[in-house]
């Protein structure tokens, strides 16, 4: 059996990892190897799933989804985050919001006030932008402001 990090880290290891390891001499056969990969992806999906559910653990994903919603929105129409959106012309704020993880970008498309408020130093990116904007703003008015 390969010994990767000694007796004390192998004891960690999942049976099905363990298994796998135990059978690293026939390494070169091609079901082996398949089964290998298959393992790393699997244990890549773990740890993607791990580290999603680390988000949670900061004190602001504690808040209720409306009062982080509101953090949002002050956030989006403060000079602060304008300046953002001009610093980083690729994204807007809102779009910066909703990459930080799945928790904040749950939060920010059901928040509609952030998207009915709307204000473009120049064109939007898209045709169809102001059409997915008032899908989101959930019926609210829209307010477009070009400077």
């Amino acid at each position: 059996m390969a010994n990767p990090g000694g007796p004390e880290e192998l004891s960690t290891f999942s049976l099905a990892t363990k298994a796998l390891l135990d059978g690293i001499g026939s390494a070169t056969n091609p079901q082996h190897i398949e089964r290998l990969e298959d393992r790393i992806h699997a244990l890549q999906r773990e740890i993607r799933a791990l580290k999603s559910g680390q988000n949670m653990f900061p004190i602001i994903n504690w808040l209720p989804p409306e009062i982080l919603g509101m953090i949002f929105e002050c956030y989006v129409h403060s000079n602060i985050g304008r300046n953002v959106w001009r610093l980083y012309a690729r994204w807007s704020a809102r779009e910066c919001i909703s990459a930080v993880c799945c928790h904040w970008r749950e939060v920010a498309i059901n928040h509609w006030p952030l998207w009915s408020r709307l204000s473009f130093h120049r064109a939007p990116k898209s045709p169809n932008y102001i059409e997915i904007m008032l899908a989101r703003s959930s019926g609210a008015p829209l307010e477009v402001e070009f400077n």
